[in-house]
């Protein structure tokens, strides 16, 4: 299925795997916590100095993709949210 080529899926199981090895779980959660808002962080800031429309939406798809692996439905909306936003700039800049 091709499922374990998947750099995504192969983060999210290792992800699930550090979590029950873990010692001290809690630790491991805010780790995994802080490790995801960095990524969203970067990601926005990423999308923020796109200069094209097409780049902005190749950079939400690649986004999205790895974080729907994870299953992190909250994310994906956050990066949705910035997309619009940043599509509306585009095009007003386009319609000028």
């Amino acid at each position: 299925m091709g499922l374990y080529e998947d750099a995504a899926y192969v983060d999210a199981v290792r992800d699930e795997v550090a979590m029950i090895k873990a010692e001290d779980k809690v630790a491991e959660e805010e780790r995994q916590k802080q490790e995801r808002l960095d990524y969203i962080r970067s990601v926005v800031e990423t999308m923020q100095g796109a200069q094209s429309l097409q780049e902005l939406k190749k950079i939400h798809d690649h986004a999205v993709r790895r974080l729907t692996a994870r299953k992190d439905d909250t994310a994906v909306r956050r990066i949705a949210k910035e997309l619009k936003d940043l599509s509306a700039k585009f095009e007003e800049e386009s319609a000028a």
